[in-house]
């Protein structure tokens, strides 16, 4: 019960020191776009795609450290293709368990290289969370029910003449 304890302590302190260093490096990232005058990249659907493809990048330099790592420790061939599946599976913390550094090759100089990069690449996930929520709040703000904003978004449809059949009724005279 303390391990389980603990480690959602854990959780929740990593969850914290997570949003403070996205935090951080949003301010930092968004000021530097400001000076460069690219305010632009700063808000809405142009933010979103500029950190969904720093994260993708950062997800490839993942995978080329992995794939240093494995083929310079124990000689497997790893293809980059693999690489980054396990970039991406660690990123999301999906962690399937398919790929994996194996504890016998992981010695203590390599804290300081693998880790930092998957914490970085936690970071930059964040972000892109952070303009991704932006972006859909400025799309459907807060006060707006998603029924509203379907109901104002809604375009009658032309007047059609009534197709229901008419009963003619002939007189004989």
């Amino acid at each position: 019960m303390l391990i389980f304890v603990c480690g959602f302590i854990t959780i929740i302190g990593f969850i914290g020191l997570n949003n403070t260093a996205s935090n951080v490096l949003v301010i930092i990232v968004d000021d530097l776009l400001i000076r460069s005058r690219l305010p632009k990249f700063t808000k809405g659907l142009r933010a979103v795609t500029l950190w969904l493809c720093l994260l993708i990048l950062w997800m490839l330099v993942l995978a080329i450290v992995f794939k240093a790592f494995i083929e310079g420790r124990s000689g497997i061939y790893v293809p980059l293709s693999d690489a980054y599946w396990f970039s991406y599976i660690t990123t999301t913390t999906v962690g399937l368990g398919d790929l994996f550094i194996r504890h016998e090759e992981f010695l203590a100089r390599d804290m300081l290289v693998i880790p930092l990069v998957i914490l970085f690449a936690f970071v930059i996930l964040g972000i892109f969370a952070l303009k991704l929520v932006e972006c859909l709040t400025q799309w459907f703000p807060v006060d707006s029910t998603l029924e509203s904003v379907l109901e104002a978004s809604r375009v009658e449809e032309p007047k059609v003449w009534d197709k229901t059949p008419r009963i003619v009724r002939r007189h004989s005279f």
